[in-house]
């Protein structure tokens, strides 16, 4: 039977391009991940290694590799771009190139029938350093990738290829020294704040040994950012490297406290000293007083001055001073003489009368 429900659409004439598959072509940097510039250091450039995984002997190909703004190709001694041979290509192709504003346009061709060895692998490479200009991020692209064979074929290679392109020191070496600089800045700061609410111990040990403690901490992370920028493991690591910043901060702060703290302490001993010197100035008077007192009773009572009374009395407030000197002394340890002075020396008067 037919169905008695189908449809007839016509379609009009159309005519369709087709292209044979004949590769693929990749780009990445000498590392793995993105490609990591470093502007500011003078003669800084990183490889870029062009791929090809390729489905038809290659007897030539040319592409287009276009750079971000601040991006340039590194030139050899006679002015062409710097180009490394992959292990595929033959002697007999050579290398061509060419830079128009950001685009790097490269040729691989020969004159005789040479074509690349083996279906996959580089094929070539060039070097791209960095200006002040080179954005935070951007990337480096490939197109117009073209491949000819022994037949004087051409084929274009369709696909896009892009990589990731990083500058350095403005995603991740800026923001470190910038965490240096915050962390000096408090510490100056935290300095400033002893010289002035602290000047008595800014000097002390205890100060100055937590000065140098917090030093050390910021030449350590100092020096460890530097490492990792040079190595170019800044970018990979770069939140694990700058973490001990919290802990010098806290420690920056805890130097604060610290001398703080030596300064409450060193005002307390200043007064407990100053309080022990009051009442041992007391019993010293009370004892120049006794001493007086004995010589007058020798000079003016000399049949009683060895009297069983007169010695009885002498003795009596020699116990009653040493009593005082005690409870000073007592006061003084533990450190309530400062507070309890008047408590302390009140046995003065009555030892004074006697």
């Amino acid at each position: 039977g037919s169905d008695t429900n189908a449809k007839k659409y016509v379609m009009s004439d159309f005519t369709v391009d087709v292209q044979q598959m004949v590769g693929s072509f990749a780009i990445s940097a000498a590392t793995e991940g993105d490609l990591l510039l470093k502007p500011s250091v003078e003669g800084n450039s990183q490889r870029i290694s062009f791929s090809l995984s390729n489905t038809i002997s290659v007897r030539a190909l040319e592409a287009v590799i276009t750079l971000p703004e601040g991006a340039q190709v590194v030139m050899n001694e006679k002015g062409s771009v710097k180009i490394d041979r992959g292990s595929r290509v033959p002697t007999n192709l050579k290398f061509s190139s060419s830079v128009i504003d950001n685009k790097v346009k490269v040729v691989l061709s020969g004159l005789t029938a040479d074509v690349l060895q083996g279906t996959e692998g580089e094929v070539f490479a060039f070097y791209v350093s960095g200006t002040e200009a080179l954005a935070e991020n951007s990337e480096v692209t490939v197109s117009n990738v073209i491949l000819s064979d022994n037949a004087a074929s051409s084929f274009d290679v369709y696909e896009s290829h892009s990589l990731n392109l990083i500058n350095m020191d403005k995603v991740y070496l800026a923001p470190a020294q910038e965490i240096l600089s915050n962390i000096n800045t408090a510490l100056e700061d935290a300095l400033t704040t002893i010289s002035e609410e602290c000047a008595d111990v800014k000097d002390s040990t205890s100060v100055q040994e937590a000065v140098d403690s917090v030093n050390t901490m910021i030449t350590e992370l100092t020096n460890a950012i530097t490492a990792a920028y040079e190595d170019e493991t800044l970018a990979s690591d770069y939140d694990n490297i700058v973490a001990p910043q919290e802990e010098i901060m806290a420690a920056i702060a805890a130097l604060i406290e610290t001398a703080k703290q030596a300064q409450a302490d060193y005002e307390t001993e200043q007064a407990l000293n100053a309080a022990y010197a009051q009442a041992t100035q007391m019993v010293d008077s009370l004892n120049k007083i006794l001493t007086d007192s004995v010589a007058v009773i020798a000079q003016t009572c000399p049949d009683v001055k060895e009297s069983e009374e007169v010695l009885t009395a002498k003795a009596a407030i020699e116990t009653q001073i040493a009593a005082l000197s005690e409870a000073i002394e007592a006061a003084k340890a533990d450190g309530s003489l400062t507070a309890e002075l008047e408590k302390v020396l009140a046995p003065k008067d009555e030892i004074a009368a006697a």
